[in-house]
Order: C-alpha cells, then sequence, then structure tokens
C-alpha cells in the first residue's frame, strides 16, 4: 500500500506545477495579477508603483479598460494631468459605460478651459443616466464657464435635489451663487456644506475667503 501511494503522490504534485505553470503563462491570469499588485501600492499610497504595475498590465492587454482607468487615478494624484486625460479618454473608448471616467475626463477639460467639450462629455453621461449627480455638477460648472449662469444654478439645484446629503454639492452651489452675487444664498449654502461636514477643510476656506470678500472680517478669522 505504501508503496503504491508514493507514486500517486509524486504525479499529482507534478500535475499541480504543471497547472501553475499554465496560470503564470496565461495572460488573462498575469494581467490580473498586475491589476491586483497595482491596487495594493495605490491604496498604500505608493502611486509610482501602481503606475507600473497598471503599464505591466496594459503591454499584455492594450484594450484592458480596467488597467488603463486604474493608472489614470494613478496620474491623478501624481499630478500628471496629460497622461491621466490620455488614460480617460483611452478607457472611455473601450468602456463607453464607464460613467465616472467619463465625468473625470469632463473635469479635466473644464480645467483645460474645453468648456463645450467638457458639457458634451456630461451629456453622453445624462443622456443615459440622467439622475447622475456629478454629471449634472459637471454640467452646472461648464454652464458657469460659458457664462450662463441661470442653467449652471438649475443644473446645481438639480444635483442637490438628487442627493440631498452630499456636503460637496451645497459648497459647489454656494460658489456659484457667490459668483452670481446672490451673497445671501450662498452664505446658506456654506453653511450647510459645513453642516453636513463639519471637518471639510475646502468649505471653510471658500466660506472664509467670503466673509473676506464681503469685508466680515472677524467672521473669516473664525473660518480660516
Amino acid at each position: 500500500m505504501r508503496g503504491t501511494r508514493r507514486p500517486r503522490v509524486f504525479v499529482v504534485t507534478i500535475l499541480a506545477l504543471v497547472a501553475l505553470a499554465g496560470c503564470s503563462r496565461d495572460p488573462n491570469v498575469r494581467k490580473q495579477k498586475y491589476l491586483e499588485s497595482g491596487n495594493e501600492y495605490f491604496a498604500a499610497g505608493k502611486y509610482a508603483e501602481a503606475s507600473i504595475q497598471y503599464q505591466n498590465a496594459i503591454q499584455i492587454d492594450q484594450k484592458f479598460a480596467d488597467a488603463h482607468y486604474r493608472l489614470s487615478q494613478s496620474f491623478l494624484k501624481r499630478g500628471i494631468f496629460a497622461s491621466a486625460y490620455q488614460e480617460l479618454l483611452r478607457t472611455v473608448e473601450l468602456q463607453p459605460q464607464n460613467f465616472k471616467a467619463q465625468v473625470e475626463l469632463g473635469n479635466l477639460l473644464l480645467g483645460a478651459r474645453q468648456f463645450k467639450e467638457a458639457q458634451d462629455r456630461a451629456q453622453i453621461v445624462l443622456n443615459q443616466d440622467p439622475n447622475n449627480v456629478d454629471a449634472h455638477i459637471l454640467m452646472a460648472n461648464s454652464y458657469a464657464a460659458l457664462q450662463d449662469i441661470q442653467s449652471s444654478l438649475q443644473e446645481m439645484q438639480t444635483a442637490i435635489q438628487l442627493a440631498p446629503e452630499l456636503p460637496r454639492s451645497y459648497l459647489n452651489m454656494a460658489i456659484l451663487q457667490m459668483d452670481a452675487n446672490q451673497a445671501k444664498a450662498a452664505e446658506a449654502n456654506f453653511l450647510k456644506a459645513i453642516d453636513l461636514d463639519p471637518k471639510s477643510v475646502p468649505a471653510r476656506l471658500a466660506l472664509g475667503n467670503f466673509y473676506r470678500q464681503l469685508k466680515r472680517f472677524n467672521d473669516a478669522e473664525q473660518q480660516f
């Protein structure tokens, strides 16, 4: 009995090693391993290392949309906006339903002062997902950049109605209202954003700057 067990164990071991070797050569397995490794680096704040792993995955499969998207995120974290733009563009070419990538692409276009193109990205998302809050915010900011203040405020009001629990929507609305010289409404929305997220540094700074513009220096100092 013992003499028959050893060959069987040996055979099983060899078969397992062959299977593992096959997995290591399987491009789908390899690209997924690189993606997972990149995600681990990203979660640890090691964005340069994450970028390398995502690029390794893309070398195996140029059409690996998830790797292109994750690479765009690592570039954004590193402030490499031109490369992030290219990766987001490739992502939406491969995966048009990635609405988050569409909106992020639109925000980069907005930052590059390509306002109509940013608006077009928002519209792509809203055509398929009318309740997408981020797309409404992008549309609102695009309208503001195009000097259509009324449409901008309407889009932001829609965003708030869709997700009244999001502090950033009130902050965004307040900034738009401040630009539209609606000081009382702007202050109310700044305060609402802070009420929802008391530890928000951007909201405190924005409110402080708002008070400073109104020459309410004591209130501004308190926020700063």
